[in-house]
């Protein structure tokens, strides 16, 4: 599970809690292959909407050692919403985001 990963993935999977959630996660995607499919299908074709006209505040954190999304994807994205507040946070990735960040992202949803 860990080939490829950078450092903070491959650290954070470690942790038995964070790849328990990870793995109940991949689980549950795969027994509803169609949800993956149309995610494949949202970020590889052009949306109907335009990342400008998002007029509600965002906040994007976002992983600096990030390998699944590129780091410059994010920052585009961030330029692009006119109310965007980023949080480029160094040596987070992918997964390790989730393991270190979910209870602050879950208090600013709450």
């Amino acid at each position: 599970m860990a080939m490829g990963l950078r450092d903070p993935d491959r650290v954070a999977l470690n942790e038995p809690a964070a790849r328990q959630a990870f793995l109940a996660s991949l689980n549950q995607a795969l027994r509803h292959p169609n949800g993956l499919a149309q995610d494949a299908v949202v970020i590889t074709r052009p949306w109907d909407f335009e990342l400008k006209d998002v007029s509600p505040p965002v906040q994007l954190w976002h992983g600096e050692a990030d390998r699944n999304a590129p780091l410059a994807l994010a920052r585009h994205i961030a330029r692009s919403l006119p109310h965007c507040s980023p949080r480029y946070i160094p040596n987070e990735g992918h997964f390790s985001m989730v393991a270190h960040y979910l209870g602050d992202l879950l208090r600013l949803l709450a």
